[in-house]
């Protein structure tokens, strides 16, 4: 156990969600320190702490049904990152995408946000695989890692940078295959379950948690594509990278069983 502790590995010792642990740290007295402005919390001193009490947060009013599904969907929304923090990537790089008009200064923005990319990617990996039974990988060619993120000749924008996991080799992107994939755009970050035609339907009970727990669902008829997205909302400003991880983690126990029941690892019922 590290000795000193950020808000994400706090969350995780604790096991908290990160709303659940912001109403902990801003509604009582939890000890805390100021390390060149970054916030992190002394192990030592956060378990003496708790275990003078009994008591410390009172449980949220209950919410009716509609209140509940608005709850779930606002907790896709993640804090951008205070003055005082490092975001994951510049608002500036995000801006990049989208973006039209061939410029080698938004190519240079866009690597920035294709680095980002791979250093969630790379931390996230290890979850991928550990709950898909070592089948989710992604691509072995580093070229084909992500998505392409440069702009060198017409204006055709580039509207987001992915990066996806999958079984077995194939295209760039997995795109004939169900898969999991990890994007960001100028405002979002998404993280989802894309599964194409010919894979059945999403299965039922999986979807249905899923939904529950603050994803889109999207499907068509007669056994067309469909997926399960989490769409982290970024428009406000860039988060931090441990609370975008923290936040991963958490939505990839939901989404790696959906991508195991359409490759029929699971039952789909």
């Amino acid at each position: 156990m590290s000795p000193v502790l950020n808000d994400a590995e706090l969350a995780e010792l604790l096991q908290l969600d990160m709303t659940l642990l912001t109403r902990l740290v801003e509604e009582t007295e939890l000890p805390r320190v100021v390390i060149a402005g970054h916030r992190r919390f002394v192990t030592r001193d956060v378990l003496a702490w708790l275990g003078n009490h009994d008591v410390l947060l009172a449980p949220e009013a209950p919410v009716e049904a509609s209140e509940s599904e608005a709850h779930a969907e606002r907790d896709t929304v993640i804090v951008p990152a205070d003055e005082d923090e490092i975001p994951f990537v510049s608002r500036n790089a995000l801006l990049s995408l989208g973006q039209g008009a061939f410029d080698p200064a938004q190519n240079l923005a866009r690597q920035q946000v294709r680095d980002a990319l791979a250093g969630l990617g790379d931390t996230l990996h290890t979850t991928l695989v550990r709950l898909s039974h070592d089948r989710l990988h992604p691509s072995p060619s580093e070229a084909d890692r992500t998505s392409p993120w440069r702009l060198d000749e017409g204006d055709s924008p580039i509207e987001c940078v992915a990066m996806a996991w999958a079984e077995g080799e194939g295209p760039p992107g997995f795109a004939d295959r169900p898969r999991v994939v990890l994007s960001v755009t100028a405002d979002a970050v998404e993280f989802s379950t894309l599964v194409p035609a010919g894979n059945g339907a999403p299965p039922t009970l999986l979807a249905q948690r899923a939904r529950s727990a603050g994803a889109l669902v999207s499907a068509s008829q007669h056994d067309g594509p469909w997926s399960i997205t989490y769409l982290y909302e970024v428009a406000r400003g860039a988060p931090t990278a441990a609370v975008v991880q923290a936040q991963l983690a958490r939505d990839a126990k939901t989404l790696v069983p959906v991508w195991l029941g359409a490759v029929g690892e699971v039952e789909t019922a």
